[in-house]
């Protein structure tokens, strides 16, 4: 089984240090631009930078002085920054709140093992011997060709199935006859009677 493991979260905070200088750069240079073009360019408002493009934070200095004189124009010019804020308020809000994302794994993680997560349990036989241990399964590979899984560990193993499902045919009687000395409980009479090989010795357990 592939254990699930949750995605890193995206980085939002290097695109937020880009986006709200650049924002509130434009947005300056557009309350500054409207100014400009209200009073005609005049001479009074100082010196542009290249033709009528002036420095983007001159609004303000001249709300300063010819605010009294202009009040229709620099309340166009708050006003639309207010608006301006709040549109950028909900945007940051809607692009930093939680989106759906994909989970892997939310409804399971079980899938049937490829190669090499059977060749990581062990198995499977090394290359060029025979394998030993308890039948715990079989694998056909990419060519067909069925190969044994086996437990050959110091481990006890435990086969738990519903009934008439293949445990004891599926797994016991094959562990047992090659002759291999094990020990194997059951609690059902038909298996009481295999034994490992010929005159071993076999004793049914009878459950109290």
């Amino acid at each position: 089984m592939t254990p699930f493991v949750p995605a890193p979260p995206k980085p939002k905070t290097k695109a937020l240090a880009i986006i709200l200088p650049a924002g509130l750069l434009l947005l300056n240079v557009a309350a500054t631009q409207y100014a400009a073009a209200k009073f005609g360019y005049h001479p009074a408002l100082g010196h542009p930078l290249i033709g009528h493009f002036y420095p983007p934070w001159d609004w303000l200095v001249w709300q300063m002085k010819f605010g009294a004189h202009a009040q229709g124009v620099f309340r166009t010019v708050q006003a639309g920054m207010a608006v301006a804020f709040c549109f950028g308020l909900f945007a940051i809000a809607a692009a930093g709140g939680r989106r759906p994302e994909r989970h892997e794994g939310i409804h399971g993680t079980a899938h049937w093992a490829t190669r090499e997560e059977i060749e990581a349990t062990g198995l499977l036989p090394r290359k060029g011997r025979p394998g030993q241990g308890v039948y715990v399964g079989g694998w056909r590979d990419e060519r067909g060709q069925l190969r044994y899984l086996r437990h050959g560990g110091p481990e006890h193993v435990a086969a738990i199935a519903p009934t008439r499902s293949g445990k004891g045919v599926g797994l016991v009687v094959p562990t047992l006859c090659p002759g291999r000395r094990a020990s194997s409980s059951t609690i059902r009479r038909p298996n009481s009677g295999i034994s490992p090989r010929p005159g071993g010795r076999r004793k049914p357990l009878t459950p109290s």
